[in-house]
């Protein structure tokens, strides 16, 4: 008996991860880290401060970032165009003479 999961058994694809849009940048992830190795000191409270101010920016930079990358997520074209199409065609419900005779 094989050690792999039972949905491979199945024959069923397992999905990918969709690649995000945005990812932290480099600066930002090595200020996390920068301010993490200081939560376990003492440091003076001007340092504390301008950790704390860099950080704040650092924050807000990828936050706006983030908000930009945002954008960059469109639904699949296929899908709205097929979906647009539908709408064009249908068209309203009409009586027929016979409707008439069933209903009346």
């Amino acid at each position: 008996m094989s050690n792999r999961p039972s949905h491979y058994n199945k024959g069923n694809k397992v999905p990918k991860e969709k690649t995000p849009c945005y990812t932290l940048s480099k600066e930002f992830i090595e200020l996390l880290q920068a301010v993490s190795q200081y939560e376990h000191q003492t440091p003076s409270r001007v340092l504390e401060a301008s950790i704390n101010y860099f950080f704040c920016e650092g924050i807000a930079n990828e936050y706006q970032k983030i908000k930009k990358a945002q954008k960059c997520y469109k639904k699949p074209k296929a899908l709205s165009v097929a979906k647009n199409k539908n709408k064009k065609n249908q068209t309203p419900l009409q009586k027929t003479p016979n409707d008439a005779k069933l209903f009346d």
